[in-house]
């Protein structure tokens, strides 16, 4: 309703629009005409300060951390080779261990390297001068107590006994309320 002075309930008689009397392009500004295209730069900037390269950092870091995470679960020793391990004994080579993933630990210009055995539940430290030289050391670690027998010793019923206490020790460690 158009007002015309006075309030009435009779509706008005609204103008017609001509092009003679538009105003349009005379009175606009850059940004009322670009309203949209403005409004999608600033969302594309915010966008980018969010999502942009810095995420795009955080998702390959992401990524590799997750590779390494299957690398490692795919390489790691099976009780299976845990078990063959333990019944060579004294007589471990680098070959044994050869297609597992490692850490490995320098020390002293010694070549020490850490395996994982499947579900973390032990691991094994194998030492050596190089990597090339025979090896001096491999000691089984349990993850649990950080106990840890010397393979090399090639005492295979007390390497046994050690692995099969995990289970045992596994049973008397469980949280309170399972």
């Amino acid at each position: 309703m158009a007002y015309n002075g006075y309030y009435s309930n009779r509706p008005q008689k609204e103008d017609k629009w001509s092009p003679e009397e538009d105003t349009a392009g005379k009175t606009e500004t850059f940004v009322t005409r670009n309203v949209k295209l403005i409004t999608f730069l600033v969302c594309l900037g915010l966008f980018l300060v969010f999502f942009g390269p810095w995420s795009v950092m955080r998702i390959k870091d992401w990524v590799e951390q997750r590779e390494l995470e299957e690398t490692i679960e795919n390489t790691a020793l099976s009780y299976d080779d845990l078990s063959a391990l333990v019944e060579k004994g004294a007589h471990l080579e680098w070959s044994d261990f050869e297609g597992h993933y490692y850490e490995g630990l320098w020390e002293t210009g010694m070549c020490i390297r850490e395996y994982t055995v499947k579900d973390n539940e032990f691991y094994i430290i194998v030492s050596a001068a190089t990597s090339s030289a025979p090896l001096d050391s491999v000691l089984l670690v349990r993850e649990l107590d950080d106990a840890e027998i010397e393979l090399m010793e090639g005492n295979v019923e007390a390497a046994r006994e050690f692995i099969a206490k995990k289970v045992n020790d596994s049973i008397k460690y469980q949280p309170k309320g399972s």
